[in-house]
């Protein structure tokens, strides 16, 4: 990469992490080792890291690369077990993508939690397929056997059948 290049890439990144400390409404402490602090920083470093090399965001953050594979390898454990930080990813991920608009900046992989949101709709997808199916079937041998059926049961079925098709 040219220098020129480097620097475009800096200053975007800087730019990312002035808005999310907008967002969050006080500057990001690179030094404290206090869980909200080191929360606030990992939710900015995994937002940052579809745009960015791991090298880049060191620098924006004023870390190394090991602190940088570290806090990355910690997003999940945050993601599942702390709700603040859930908060914390869903600002900073809104404020690295704002500034990657305005720079024109696509991102160079598809974050993990897209990937994941995409698998889940897709299961999601094939349980409606799948009930659908166990709906006809059931449709289908209750016209056959012309099951009796309270009225009630009847309408929920008829009002199931109208909705998912």
């Amino acid at each position: 990469m040219n220098e020129y290049m480097d620097e475009k890439i800096i200053n975007f990144a800087s730019r990312c992490r002035k808005a999310y400390e907008n967002r969050l409404g006080h500057k990001l402490d690179t030094k404290s080792r206090k869980r909200e602090n080191l929360e606030e920083r990992v939710a900015l470093i995994s937002a940052m890291r579809p745009y960015f090399t791991v090298m880049t965001i060191a620098k924006t953050v004023d870390k190394d690369h090991s602190s940088m594979i570290h806090n990355l390898k910690s997003h999940e454990v945050h993601m599942r077990y702390s709700p603040r930080y859930a908060v914390c990813f869903d600002l900073a991920t809104e404020s690295v993508y704002r500034e990657s608009v305005k720079a024109d900046m696509l991102p160079r992989e598809v974050p993990n939690h897209v990937r994941e949101m995409i698998r889940e709709i897709e299961s999601l997808s094939k349980a409606v397929d799948q009930s659908k199916n166990r709906l006809n079937k059931f449709l289908e041998m209750q016209s056959e056997k012309k099951w009796i059926l309270s009225n009630y049961d009847e309408k929920t079925i008829l009002s199931l059948k109208s909705e998912t098709f």
